[in-house]
Order: structure tokens, then C-alpha cells, then sequence
């Protein structure tokens, strides 16, 4: 949500809300048709792997390295965590700026620490919305 916010911001509506994002309906409605057209029929559910953002932020290494066992593929302890310092935000950012110094028409700015302040006084409307499939992600209970 607060990078479609970003994103809508820099590129289209510099002045957009996220409550009138949320009247929109787009961002959830697309978010929770995505998750339902992965997660909400069980023979579907039983060949995924759901790999939930804040656990991959958390422990990188560990979410990679069990990603890479489940897919059968050795990977060493020193590629994994290479691989978090070059996912990492600081990385990141580095490789923007790079890409910006070389495409100086680039103008967008879409990797930063995200803060989720501005959504808090949603929080409540987007846990209802999305309850269904927040429940399918392990999220809440029924």
C-alpha cells in the first residue's frame, strides 16, 4: 500500500490521500484478487511456498536459505548473505542512484524506508477489507 502510494504520487497525483486511495477500491481490490488467485483454492495452496515480506526483512538469510532448500538448490552461507546486502535498503538505494546518474530523465525516487504512520488511521478499514485474505496468509485467525 505505501508504495502504490509513493509510486502514485511521483508519477500521477501528487496530492493523493490514502484514504481517497482506499475509496479508489483499486490497490486492495487488486491486491486481494492476487492473493485469492494463488491462495484461495487448497490444491493451489498445497505447491506454494508463501514467503511473507516482513519475515524475508527480518531474516534475509534464513528466508533465502529456506527458499533455496525447499527448490533443492545448494547455496553456501556466504552467497545467501551476499545476497541480503545486495537486497538491502542502502543497496538498493545505491543502485537507484547509479541507474539515475546514467538515465538522467529518471526522476522517480521509489526506494526508501517505508513508514507506515500515514496508514495507521486505516489500519482498522484495511484489516476488515482484507480480512479473508490476511487469514490466508497466516495473519489473523477465522
Amino acid at each position: 500500500m505505501q508504495s502504490s502510494l509513493r509510486f502514485k504520487r511521483q508519477v500521477a497525483e501528487p496530492d493523493i490521500t490514502v484514504g481517497s486511495l482506499l475509496r479508489s477500491g483499486g490497490v486492495l481490490d487488486r491486491w486481494k484478487r492476487h492473493i485469492d488467485s494463488w491462495l484461495a483454492y487448497p490444491d493451489q495452496r498445497r505447491r506454494l511456498t508463501v514467503i511473507r515480506y516482513e519475515d524475508l526483512v527480518r531474516d534475509t538469510v534464513q528466508e533465502l536459505g529456506s527458499l533455496f532448500r525447499i527448490l533443492g538448490i545448494d547455496v553456501s552461507a556466504d552467497s545467501l548473505r551476499r545476497s541480503a546486502d545486495l537486497s538491502g535498503i542502502e543497496s538498493m538505494q545505491q543502485s537507484e542512484n547509479e541507474y539515475k546518474e546514467r538515465n538522467p530523465r529518471y526522476q522517480l525516487n521509489l526506494v526508501k524506508p517505508g513508514s507506515t504512520d500515514e496508514l495507521s488511521a486505516y489500519e482498522e478499514e484495511i484489516a476488515e477489507r482484507t480480512r479473508q485474505q490476511r487469514m490466508l496468509l497466516g495473519y489473523c485467525e477465522q
